[in-house]
C-alpha cells in the first residue's frame, strides 16, 4: 500500500504529542478520491484538537485539517478524474482519512468540488472555512433582511477572528454599517478592525451584562456571531 506523511496529534494518558509521522494509506473505496493538497487553513477546530480536545478529534490519533485546495491523484468517483483541481471547506471527520494535514489523503467525493476556472488555488485557499462561513452568514442576511433600509447595521462578534474578519470585509463591500465586538483590548487589534472597515469597535465585555428585559431598543438589523452565550443573547434583544 502507498505511504504518506501527516501531522498527527496523539494523547497518551495526559500527554499530548504533535509530530510528523509516516502512515500507510488504505485502498480507495467506491466514491472516494486520493488527493494531494496544495494549501490548508489553520482553523480554531484544529487548535482545539492539537490542545487535546477529544470532542473535536473524536478519537486518537488525529490528523487536523478541515479545508484544502489540491489535486486528484486517484479516483473511484465518477464525477472526478486524476488531475482535477479540487477543494473542500468544513470537512467532517468522517469525510477524510487520515486527515488533510498530510502529503496525500483520501476523501469522500461527495464533499469535494472542482476548482472554478476564474479563481486560483491560492486565492480560494485564502478564504478557507472561515471565509466560507462568513459568506454563508452574509448570504442569509441578504435573503432575510431585505425589508430593512440599506445600509444594514450589522453586529459582528469575535470580529478579529477568521469568520469575523471576512464578515467585516463582505459587509463593507456592500456598504453596510459594521459594529465589531472583540475580546481583545489591544490597540493593534482595534486598529486592525478599523483597517478592515469597521465603523465602531467595542469590547465584548460590555455585552456580558445581562438585562432583565426580554427586548431592548433596536440597534442592529443582523448579527454574525462566533461566540454564543450571553453576548449573543444580549445582541438578539437589540435586533
Amino acid at each position: 500500500c502507498m505511504k504518506t506523511k501527516a501531522w498527527v496529534v496523539d494523547k497518551h494518558k495526559e500527554k499530548i504529542t504533535f509530530s510528523c509521522n509516516g502512515i500507510d494509506l488504505r485502498d480507495l473505496k467506491n466514491g472516494e478520491v486520493r488527493i494531494k493538497p496544495f494549501f490548508s487553513s489553520v482553523n480554531y477546530r484544529d487548535l482545539l484538537a492539537i490542545s487535546g480536545d477529544i470532542g473535536v478529534a473524536g478519537k486518537w490519533p488525529y490528523v487536523p485539517g478541515v479545508d484544502f485546495v489540491g489535486e486528484v491523484q486517484e479516483s473511484f468517483c465518477r464525477e472526478l478524474v486524476c488531475g482535477d483541481k479540487v477543494f473542500a471547506f468544513a470537512l467532517p471527520n468522517d469525510g477524510v482519512w487520515p486527515g488533510v494535514w498530510s502529503k496525500s489523503f483520501i476523501a469522500k467525493g461527495k464533499f469535494i468540488r472542482k476548482l472554478p476556472d476564474n479563481i486560483s488555488p491560492i486565492d480560494l485557499a485564502t478564504f478557507g472555512t472561515a471565509g466560507f462561513a462568513a459568506g454563508v452568514a452574509f448570504n442569509l442576511i441578504q435573503k432575510n433582511v431585505s425589508d430593512k433600509p440599506v445600509p444594514y447595521k450589522i453586529a459582528i462578534t469575535g470580529a478579529s477572528g477568521g469568520v469575523g474578519s471576512f464578515s467585516i470585509i463582505l459587509a463593507k463591500l456592500f456598504k453596510h454599517k459594521v459594529y465589531a465586538f472583540s475580546q481583545s483590548k489591544s490597540d493593534s487589534k482595534t486598529s486592525y478592525l478599523y483597517s478592515l472597515g469597521a465603523d465602531l469597535v467595542t469590547d465584548i465585555e460590555k455585552l456580558k451584562v445581562k438585562h432583565a428585559q426580554r427586548l431592548l431598543p433596536d440597534r442592529y438589523d443582523a448579527v454574525i456571531d462566533s461566540l454564543g452565550g450571553t453576548s449573543l443573547a444580549e445582541l438578539l434583544k437589540q435586533v
